[in-house]
């Protein structure tokens, strides 16, 4: 909701405070489009929204390059659906009639179309996924996109990293399984992220402690 003026709100139901704590029968106020304050009880000469307001949520672990292809590979294992790079997702997105940049766009429309208004993008496929990504980017500016790059093995170097620098926002690494320089990524990239312990094999072959020393992600 875009405010330019002071506003006055009474609201139903609403999820304060950095606890979410429920709240029944609220008034806010809304100056420039931040909420200035919170008060119990309805008031005059305000707006009234029925219903809950809420923060709008995060989605934090998103692959947007594979919405056009949904559910499909679902009677197939782990690797055999998504492992990279000789899966059945790989072979579609990777293809030549695959319209990454369109299945990118019409992910972030439905995540904002449903409250959605951060997304965190693992995005695979190199510079070239990255700056797919980024072209969608300039054109999503309600929301707030986040790209974590990553760079193809064969494309790994620091002039790589450089470069994916200038277009992703951060890093976003498969798997511990993938034998990259740590340090360089913590050299060119503040927000790192990676998966970890997706399947009971890389539980098992993986220290964990010992990879939150070596690459000392934001999160996993």
């Amino acid at each position: 909701m875009e405010i330019s003026r002071r506003l006055t709100l009474n609201v139903d139901f609403s999820l304060v405070g950095t606890e979410l704590d429920w709240r029944e029968q609220l008034n806010i106020e809304v100056e420039e489009g931040i909420i200035t304050h919170v008060g119990n009880g309805y008031v005059g000469n305000a707006k009234h929204l029925r219903g809950l307001l809420m923060p709008s949520l995060v989605n934090s672990h998103v692959h947007s390059g594979d919405f056009l292809i949904l559910e499909d590979g679902y009677n197939l294992n782990i690797r055999e659906a998504v492992g990279d790079p000789e899966s059945f997702k790989y072979s579609v997105i990777n293809s030549t009639q695959y319209d990454l940049k369109k299945s990118i766009e019409m992910f972030l429309s439905l995540s904002y179309d449903i409250g959605v208004k951060t997304v965190v993008d693992f995005r695979e496929q190199g510079i070239k996924g990255s700056m797919n990504a980024k072209e969608v980017k300039e054109k999503r500016s309600k929301l707030n996109y986040i790209i974590l790059g990553r760079l193809e093995e064969d494309e790994f170097s620091d002039a790589s990293l450089k470069k994916l620098k200038g277009i992703a926002d951060g890093y976003g690494l498969p798997s511990p399984s993938v034998k990259y320089n740590y340090s360089s990524i913590r050299n060119y990239f503040p927000l790192r992220a990676s998966h970890f312990a997706e399947t009971l094999s890389h539980w098992l072959k993986y220290n964990l402690d010992e990879f939150l020393n070596l690459y000392s992600p934001s999160f996993i």
